[in-house]
């Protein structure tokens, strides 16, 4: 640089890499709801779901950004990209608890937390952590929070899934 500081140089493993779009992202999502609830969504219903899914992914996207330079941090942000296709597994549930009250009184669960702890799984020499993310019904604070789970190793430049994901309630 010409104030002389010298920047370090960024060699990015493209095994890594992906191409994707928050468009694409939410298509895919709508249609698990759909999928999942077993019932065919009109325009209008699909608009409603859609934006539901995109205000989880939005405040998802805040609750992420971070430098990614400790161990925990680069398992947040590879198990934040996986839970995107975990999300079209558990979209229905986090969407809606009716299918038919699509477009009445829906419940739209939020992102509550994002948990990082050291793994108990893992073999010799790895660095892994599981990531919890809980959900909650804003409507209703006495029900249980639903958790995403997921085991990640981040000793290779390409983080890892150590186990598929596991959803579950928590009080």
């Amino acid at each position: 640089m010409i104030t002389g500081v010298v920047l370090p140089a960024i060699n990015p493993d493209m095994r890594g890499t992906a191409d994707w779009s928050k468009s694409k992202m939410l298509d895919l999502l709508v249609e698990g709801v759909r999928h999942a609830s077993g019932i065919l969504l009109d325009e209008e219903q699909q608009k409603l779901v859609r934006k539901k899914i995109e205000s989880v992914i939005e405040r998802l996207d805040d609750a992420v950004r971070n430098p990614g330079l400790t161990s925990q941090d680069r398992a947040v942000n590879h198990a934040a990209t996986k839970l995107f296709s975990v999300l079209a597994e558990v979209a229905s549930e986090l969407v809606m608890n009716d299918p038919a009250a699509i477009g009445k009184a829906a419940k739209t669960y939020e992102l509550n937390d994002i948990t990082v702890n050291r793994s108990q799984i893992g073999y010799a020499g790895s660095d892994c952590w599981d990531v919890e993310f809980s959900f909650f019904n804003p409507e209703n604070h006495q029900e249980a929070l639903v958790i995403v789970s997921q085991p990640i190793d981040v000793n290779d430049a390409v983080p890892a899934l150590v186990d598929k994901p596991r959803k579950f309630r928590r009080r």
